[in-house]
């Protein structure tokens, strides 16, 4: 069976495409519409008054902006390979790896890239796009740990958000949905086997869609990245998963070679469809990124026109590893 995977594997790296640019385009937005400024007589002052009053001030409301998103990543298909046996060889690949090493802390340095607004202060919206966040986490046996970020305002030029210093432990984070759960109910990176891993998140997620299993896989990952036995078990459980599909090959938005899965997802009020993606290193079995694909986009509540598909969300995992030291990055 293993000879089986390892030729499917192989085939997909060997359809790989040119890799795009290592860095996401320049997302600039329309330039926003400068009102001009005539001089008026007192007459055609009270006629401009009455006319904003009339249509409720839409006058002086920021003139809406077309949100900018990142292209779609296109994909080489394999028709001959179906996603049960695909995630079955990436899952023996994945344990074939040489575990993290030593040190107290896991490191993870991740980069993701989400959709959001800007208001202005009419209400308006001032700017849509996808703004970058940058991430190295150094986390302790007991969940609490170290961490450096860099997150990207929304508004062009606007100030980044930049923190560095402690962060709790899952347990007292906000819960949003069962990702953080399933992160504090798992034993400490390296301290446990796939099948202990797998044993605990299926029975944690009985009745998760396909979607929801590429959500707690991306959080879990996200937490123990780098680590064989929780990629092992990642890949088992979706291979059960029915509704996934072979997206194909491709190059990440980092320029490593790549195969994809998908499944349709539920998405939130701005986006409700989806089309979600995971992408794995095929020599490795590990996961390299996961995409969110916009199929339907609700422009009212978004304050801003999005032409779909359209990404709307991307995360990339760059490295991982253990240290002695929080703060110290791996060698």
């Amino acid at each position: 069976m293993s000879g089986r995977h390892d030729d499917v594997l192989e085939r997909m790296r060997q359809h790989r495409l040119d890799p795009p640019a290592v860095e996401p385009p320049v997302l600039a937005l329309p330039p926003r519409r400068r009102w001009r400024r005539a001089p008026l007589v007192a007459a055609a002052v009270a006629v401009v008054a009455v006319g904003a009053v009339a249509a409720g001030f839409s006058f002086f409301r920021t003139p809406p902006v077309a949100a900018s998103v990142p292209p779609l990543l296109t994909f080489q298909a394999d028709g001959d390979t179906d996603a049960r046996s695909l995630l079955t060889g990436l899952a023996e690949r994945a344990g074939q790896q040489p575990g993290l090493g030593a040190g107290r802390f896991h490191y993870s340095r991740t980069r993701s890239w989400t959709f959001g607004t800007a208001a202005g202060t009419d209400g308006g919206t001032l700017a849509a796009r996808v703004a970058e966040t940058r991430l190295e986490r150094w986390t302790a046996p007991d969940g609490s740990g170290f961490e450096k970020r860099h997150q990207d305002s929304v508004r062009p030029g606007g100030p980044p958000l930049v923190y560095e210093g402690p962060f709790p432990t899952p347990e007292v984070q906000p819960t949003v949905g069962p990702q953080n759960t399933v992160v504090s109910a798992l034993p400490p990176v390296g301290e446990a086997d796939a099948g202990e891993i797998e044993r605990r998140l299926r029975a944690d997620g009985v009745s998760r869609t396909a979607g929801e299993w590429f959500a707690v896989t991306a959080q879990v990952w996200s937490a123990r990245s780098g680590d064989p036995a929780t990629a092992q078990a990642l890949a088992r459980i979706l291979a059960d998963q029915s509704g996934i599909t072979v997206a194909g090959t491709t190059t990440d938005r980092a320029g490593r070679p790549a195969v994809a899965i998908a499944t349709r997802a539920s998405g939130d009020q701005w986006f409700p469809k989806q089309r979600v993606y995971l992408l794995f290193d095929p020599a490795t079995g590990f996961l390299t990124g996961a995409e969110d694909v916009a199929l339907q986009a609700d422009t009212d509540a978004i304050g801003a026109p999005v032409e779909v598909p359209a990404t709307v969300r991307y995360q990339l995992w760059l490295g991982s590893g253990r240290t002695d030291t929080s703060g110290e990055t791996p060698r």
